[in-house]
């Protein structure tokens, strides 16, 4: 097997074990500490300064 193979044998091994455990993620109701990582693009609660009182939404 050559290393351009091994390494595309990875990668689809990878995402396999991903996308079977995000389907387990989006029903579960608790919290975890991958939880709290913020991603780019997605929306979320954020802060900002209003007056001297921070704002949360």
């Amino acid at each position: 097997m050559t290393k351009k193979a091994q390494n595309d044998q990875r990668i689809a091994t990878n995402k396999i074990g991903q996308f079977k455990t995000k389907p387990d993620d989006l029903g579960r109701t608790e919290l975890k500490p991958l939880d709290s990582r913020i991603y780019s693009g997605l929306a979320g609660a954020g802060h900002r300064l209003g007056g001297r009182q921070r704002v949360f939404s």
